[in-house]
């Protein structure tokens, strides 16, 4: 259905028509008010005259009517209301109207910008009501905010907003946001009065909530007036509640009350303040309504409506408090362990008692200590009765590790051999399953760890020695139960044990043809006899086996604690690389068999001269003869090395000597000595060239002999 329009009116002028709104009521009812709005707002564009009167008792199927003109204040498209509310001030019938006010709006260029209030970030969204207040969708403060008609300080509208991004205002003020974080459209409903629920509250006090105040603002654009009368208090507070009417911001304003008219007024854009109180005089739920009565404006001060705002609270009766007591609790306790308290009262109730989680546990009036680290606090809870208050003890018992007993309960087997793995198996004991791990040390250092599993767990480990030796296993404990050692077990290793020493054997660098010797000496350092098998020799790199040769002069079956010998020699043959070889010891004790690394290098350098002595003609004192020659050279398979060439002798000063050989000669390679002789006084003179190297003949040398005149 179509609204009813007034069409174009001038503005500053009134519309011939008026519409007039019946309302008939389905059911009695009293109280009631009639209004005409603009926006929300009263004294705006739509105005008329209601004789729909609080006063009148309208029984079902009477009617009432508001009677609706137009007289526009701005050009452009205007929406109004005629609304009947309850005496609550609650709408509960609204018919709508729109007019069109024609006329011209003067404009200026440049024109003045401002800005409205301050501290907004992404701003989203703005809607102005009838009398100018405009409201922003503050996003990302989260807030939904109201500058006051005019300009003023931005009020926060509301709580709990995500990111809203948009608002609007219906007629009656309602404010509507889009609540876009929270997935949510909410309403602000600031024309309807509020509902007060407060604690529950003893007789004959006053809550615990108050006072809670509200605050009535006239967002009109003109003066609200209210009536009071001089047997009634304003506003109508009903038993049981109390509004604080004293300041000078409290309702009513002090500054405009008549007793004279029994009115006083709200300005414009002001607020005051109504501090209410339970204050319950009798036992149960207790309900009233705080009345406000002002004047509407369109009745020229001949009808007047309601507002009521909704009071509740339970009133109860005044308890004593009562005498507890709890008891019992232990200053501290082990893992596992249980005790008993006691929580006694004069009051109906029994005690609720907890502990704390995952420290203690609570069955009734038994506490069983579940860790072994904390403290566990206990608490003793008395719920109210109607004689008395609630009321709560405590007390706390801090919470101790518990004891543990460790054992070795088998060592399989108990009498081993060398390096036969033992297993061992171990049990934990305390009151409850113990976790974690328990390490087997043996008295000689051998040692392995195992995991508890239900308190029990095993680990292996062998002995590299004979004899007997103790085992204990050591429990580290864990966050509920101490560590424990267990008493020692006894463990024997019998068998034989071989020593061969040395480990490896170097014959050294050693010339073809030539036999070196080595010893190697076998132990038995086990306590039981050790058979020998016998040396074996294996030939690992370069040569040939009949070069390393073996004498065993050991038993086949060598006492404990006795020694034998094995006598390797090396025959040196014509291989010239170096030569590597293996003796194997082969016995029944671990780790046969034994080995010893053998090694040896093979040389067979060799210097010839071409001449072994020179003599040198008569040569004049102080004056060099011709240079003789003599060539150095190796005939041997391997390189010489370390070559010196020296002059000794008594006259090594009558005779010089050059040469061109290196340090070293390979095989089959030459070089040169030439000497010269130089005579430093007359007489027959000697000397010679000593040449050493690594031949198996150095040093080699040259006879020099001449005659000085």
């Amino acid at each position: 259905m179509p609204l009813p329009a007034f069409g174009a009116v001038n503005v500053g002028s009134s519309s011939s028509l008026s519409y007039s709104f019946v309302f008939t009521f389905d059911t009695g009812g009293v109280g009631v008010s009639g209004a005409v709005l603009t926006l929300g707002q009263t004294g705006l564009d739509f105005g008329g005259f209601s004789n729909c009167f609080a006063d009148t008792n309208y029984n079902p199927g009477e009617s009432c009517n508001i009677s609706v003109g137009f007289g526009p204040t701005l050009p452009g498209v205007r929406y109004g209301a005629a609304t009947l509310s309850n005496a609550s001030g609650a709408p509960i019938a609204t018919g709508y109207v729109l007019g069109t006010g024609l006329g011209p709006q003067v404009n200026f260029s440049p024109g003045t910008e401002s800005t409205l209030g301050s501290s907004f970030s992404l701003p989203h969204n703005v809607a102005v009501d009838g009398v100018g207040n405009v409201f922003v969708a503050d996003s990302n403060n989260n807030a939904v905010k109201e500058i006051p008609a005019g300009g003023g300080t931005p009020i926060t509208l509301g709580s709990g907003f995500s990111y809203p991004s948009g608002v609007v205002v219906d007629g009656k003020g309602h404010v509507f946001v889009a609540d876009y974080g929270n997935n949510a459209v909410r309403e602000l409903d600031f024309f309807d009065p509020p509902s007060l629920t407060f604690a529950s509250t003893p007789v004959g006090s006053t809550s615990s909530d108050s006072p809670q105040t509200v605050t009535v603002t006239n967002v009109g654009n003109e003066p609200a007036v209210f009536i009071f009368y001089l047997w009634d208090s304003f506003p109508y507070v009903p038993t049981n509640f109390a509004v604080d009417t004293s300041g000078e911001t409290a309702c009513p304003l002090k500054s405009t009350w008549s007793e004279v008219s029994h009115q006083w007024s709200l300005p414009q854009s002001t607020s005051c303040l109504m501090p209410i109180s339970f204050q319950p005089t009798t036992v149960g739920s207790l309900t009233g309504s705080l009345v406000l009565t002002h004047l509407a404006p369109e009745s020229g001060g001949d009808y007047a409506f309601t507002q009521s705002i909704s009071l509740s609270g339970i009133g109860i009766q005044t308890r004593a408090t009562p005498t507890v007591t709890f008891t019992g609790a232990p200053a501290s306790a082990a893992y596992g362990s249980t005790f008993n308290v006691a929580a006694t009262t004069n009051a109906s109730t029994s005690a609720v008692i907890t502990g704390t989680p995952g420290i203690c546990s609570v069955a009734g009036n038994t506490v069983t200590m579940t860790s072994g680290t904390g403290t566990c606090s206990l608490s003793a809870n008395w719920a109210a009765d109607s004689n008395y208050t609630s009321a709560a003890a405590g007390q706390s018992t801090v919470s101790m590790k518990a004891g543990s007993s460790t054992a070795i309960t088998s060592n399989t087997p108990g009498t081993s051999s060398p390096g036969q793995a033992v297993l061992v198996s171990f049990q934990v004991t305390a009151n409850g399953l113990p976790s974690g791990s328990v390490t087997v040390i043996a008295r000689t250092g051998e040692n392995c760890v195992g995991t508890l599993n239900s308190s029990v767990g095993g680990c292996s480990l062998s002995f590299a020695t004979v004899g007997s030796r103790t085992l204990r296993a050591s429990y580290t404990g864990d966050p509920n139960f101490n560590g424990s050692t267990s008493p020692a077990v006894t463990q024997s290793v019998i068998g034989p044990l071989a020593s061969v020493s040395p480990s490896s054997i170097d014959f050294g660098t050693v010339y073809l043809g030539t036999i070196t010797t080595k010893n190697v000496t076998v132990t038995n350092l086990g306590n039981a006899p050790m058979t020998i098998t016998g040396p074996l020799l294996s030939i690992v790199k370069g040569g040939n086996s009949n070069e390393f040769i073996a004498v065993n002069a050991c038993p086949k079956s060598l006492a404990a604690g006795r020694s034998c010998t094995i006598s390797l020699e090396f025959v040196a043959g014509p291989f010239y690389n170096p030569q590597t070889a293996a003796l194997s010891v082969v016995d029944n004790a671990p780790g046969s068999p034994q080995t010893v690394t053998l090694t040896a290098t093979v040389i067979n350098p060799q210097a010839q001269l071409s001449a072994t002595s020179l003599n040198f003609d008569k040569q004049k004192v102080n004056t060099s003869s011709a240079s003789k020659a003599v060539t150095l050279t190796n005939t041997g398979a391997t390189t010489l090395t370390t070559i010196s060439i020296a002059i000794a002798g008594i006259n090594h000063l009558d005779f010089l000597e050059t040469n061109n050989c290196p340090s070293s000669l390979t095989a089959k390679s030459t070089c040169t000595i030439n000497v010269t002789f130089k005579p430093t006084a007359t007489g027959s003179r000697s000397a010679s060239i000593v040449i050493t190297d690594n031949a198996q003949n150095s040093p080699q040398s040259i006879s020099l002999s001449g005659t000085g005149n």
